[in-house]
């Protein structure tokens, strides 16, 4: 869980109640019959809470930049900036990181639909089949998953994997852990099948890419 806290600022405050009383006091007095005055009455003060709410704006961003955040209940320091999205946005990433510390094992790479297609169409050497020593360690985490769920008998599936690595301390995404399986699947670490039938790279592709395989 994560909270920001901040700064006190009695001024806000009480800006932040007139403009809601203002707001109200417009919006019921509109829904009544009223003369020109006090048509222009209204208009004026709506003109002034739209300057107030610019302004409220405003001073929130500042106080959002200066506020102290809370990781877990401890305070959590974060890089300094003048700007309050800013500050949430990296605070937030921060948030991730604890919450999933092995995301890290993905390192930079954006996987996508292409990312999972490529690993599956090469082919040679490129791959350094064979020796444990070639796997990353997000691939031997999946190995490892995979390998402990043989030896206890059970059958594993893409579901199976996907759900796994998707929760705590993980949090990888699908597209990630298709091009890590289609790694190890061309590695010669593991087998796939649908059916009893063995699948070959493409015939693991069209499973990768259709959902109602997965199970399966």
């Amino acid at each position: 869980m994560m909270m920001m806290v901040l700064p006190p600022d009695a001024r806000l405050m009480t800006d932040l109640r007139m403009y809601l009383k203002t707001d109200k006091y417009i919006k019921r007095s509109q829904s009544t019959g009223s003369n020109e005055t006090h048509k222009r009455i209204l208009y004026d003060k709506g003109q002034q809470n739209i300057e107030r709410k610019r302004l409220m704006i405003m001073q929130f961003q500042r106080l959002l930049s200066e506020s102290s955040v809370y990781m877990n209940g401890t305070a959590h320091p974060v890089s300094n900036t003048s700007d309050g999205k800013t500050k949430v946005v990296n605070a937030f990433q921060d948030l991730v990181r604890l919450a999933y510390p092995n995301l890290r094992m993905l390192g930079t790479t954006v996987f996508t639909e292409d990312t999972v297609r490529n690993v599956l169409h090469q082919h040679g050497d490129i791959l350094l089949g064979g020796s444990d020593q070639n796997l990353s360690e997000a691939e031997t985490e999946i190995l490892g998953f995979v390998n402990r769920r043989k030896r206890a008998s059970e059958r594993t599936s893409l579901a199976d994997i996907r759900d796994y690595f998707a929760r705590k301390p993980y949090g990888w995404y699908a597209l990630a852990v298709w091009t890590l399986i289609g790694m190890l699947y061309k590695k010669g670490k593991i087998e796939a099948e649908q059916e009893s039938e063995e699948l070959d790279a493409q015939g693991l592709l069209n499973a990768l890419f259709n959902n109602r395989w997965y199970a399966n």
